[in-house]
């Protein structure tokens, strides 16, 4: 009688997991996300309140963890952008001009969890006019003097 050895559902899991992280960018940097469930919630909830003129949470717009977001404009270099967040950033994809400076139209958000990058998302409604960083979680978006419609600042 030949014994056959199995292998754990976890034991498995735990495989494919070490493979698929083996096959991922090896560059260590974050990507500018300009699609996607992340993206595509940040950007609706920034256009929604910037349109209707109402307050709110960023970390409502998000579903990730984090602890800060710092903000960035069109000519951001990825030098500056690295510089301010301590972490390495990606900016070749669509999002750019080669690889060294942001050139989305609206705003690029960097997130960090526990001092490294997680995110990196390029928000295209042009309401939030005020970058920087850090901002901490508890930051909010609010609506912008009565002059100027559709636009938000942030409060940390």
């Amino acid at each position: 009688m030949t014994r056959h050895r199995t292998f754990p559902a976890a034991t498995l899991a735990l495989i494919l997991a070490l493979l698929l992280t083996a096959c991922a960018d090896s560059s260590g940097r974050v990507g500018v996300e300009i699609d996607g469930k992340a993206h595509d919630r940040l950007a609706a909830g920034v256009k929604d309140l910037g349109e209707h003129g109402r307050e709110g949470a960023l970390r409502d717009l998000t579903t990730f963890p984090w602890d800060n977001v710092y903000v960035f404009f069109e000519g951001a270099s990825r030098k500056d952008i690295e510089t301010a967040t301590g972490d390495r950033v990606d900016l070749s994809d669509g999002t750019a001009s080669g690889s060294d400076y942001y050139s989305g139209v609206g705003a690029l958000l960097v997130f960090t969890h526990k001092k490294h990058a997680t995110r990196a998302i390029a928000v295209p409604y042009g309401g939030i006019t005020e970058g920087g960083g850090p901002w901490p979680i508890t930051t909010r978006l609010i609506p912008g003097s009565p002059g100027t419609p559709g636009t938000l600042t942030l409060r940390g």
